[in-house]
């Protein structure tokens, strides 16, 4: 804590980034703060309703915010003033400080580490590039989409539309799929994925003909 509190004061926050699960704000200076939400992390703002799950107890609508884990205060008067606040309740959230200029995050760990984003890297993540990977193992199409190594950002939920949007199994061996498949595949990927994003996982904006609407 001591060491984010002294890494962090004083800096501007240049924007917000993000590569599948991991998400980092980009400061004015090195290091800069890489976050992982795990299953109930969130950023939350003092002066916007951003939480995408409600408090369900009245007690829980408070400032702090119960389980917070850093709170950075920005500078301003007023309505200016802005708090955000990263908060977990299961524990299971990470944060480490990266030190290096901002332009080099995606090539450090644990960054590097992951595959392409099938939102912000649809120039890397192609039809080829993604028939080559299908077709270099020999795993449950489902189980590859779900490694990180792989493809970042694709969890249990958006797998399982993925391949219902594509019509594939989820236990089909990832080497054996034809041609018309893996077109599919790739379509379905880059379009759940992107509208999720769109959407902010809002499943009431969610096409109707999306298995999620169903489940």
């Amino acid at each position: 804590a001591g060491a984010f509190k002294a890494a962090i004061t004083g800096k501007k926050v240049l924007g917000a980034r993000q590569q599948g699960k991991y998400f980092w704000l980009e400061m004015s200076s090195p290091p800069h703060p890489l976050m992982h939400f795990g299953m109930t992390g969130w950023m939350k703002f003092s002066n916007d309703d951003s939480a995408y799950y409600k408090p369900t107890k009245a007690d829980e609508d408070t400032w702090p915010p119960k389980y917070w884990k850093f709170v950075l205060e920005t500078e301003g008067k007023g309505d200016e003033k802005c708090q955000a606040a990263f908060v977990d309740s299961r524990r299971l959230a990470r944060i480490r400080l990266v030190d290096v200029p901002a332009e080099e995050m995606r090539k450090t760990t644990p960054l590097k580490e992951n595959g392409p984003d099938p939102v912000i890297d649809k120039d890397v993540l192609t039809f080829d590039w993604l028939s080559d990977k299908m077709k270099s193992k020999r795993v449950p199409v489902k189980a590859l989409l779900l490694d990180q190594a792989n493809i970042s950002g694709v969890g249990n939920w958006v797998a399982d539309e993925v391949l219902y949007q594509a019509r594939i199994h989820p236990e089909q061996y990832s080497n054996t799929l034809g041609e018309e498949q893996l077109k599919r595949l790739h379509d379905s990927l880059v379009s759940v994925c992107t509208t999720a994003v769109e959407t902010r996982a809002e499943s009431s904006q969610f096409p109707d003909t999306w298995l999620m609407k169903h489940r």
